[in-house]
């Protein structure tokens, strides 16, 4: 699924426009994009928690030139699935 079979699905299930299911699905992702910036995480009773987590610098190998290299340390976004959806995937 990608954005716009989930505007679709807003839009059947919610009985709206397209346009204005768009709308609605957008605002969610920047609501949950900006807490994420902000350091916060956003949890979602019944679905999961995103989270920020910082990844420590690593060793790495450049696939192209066999290179030895140190992969810096970057901060990474974290999905972690509520009991709930687990259950409903497994």
């Amino acid at each position: 699924m990608n954005k716009t079979d989930l505007y679709k699905v807003v839009n059947k299930k919610a009985q709206l426009s397209v346009r204005k299911s768009a709308e609605i699905v957008n605002l969610i992702f920047d609501a949950i994009s900006s807490e994420l910036e902000s350091g916060n995480h956003v949890r979602l009773s019944g679905f999961g928690t995103f989270l920020i987590k910082r990844r420590k610098a690593r060793k790495g190998k450049n696939l192209f030139t066999g290179e030895q290299m140190v992969i810096p340390e970057k901060n990474v976004v974290v999905f972690k699935p509520a009991n709930a959806l687990r259950v409903k995937v497994a």
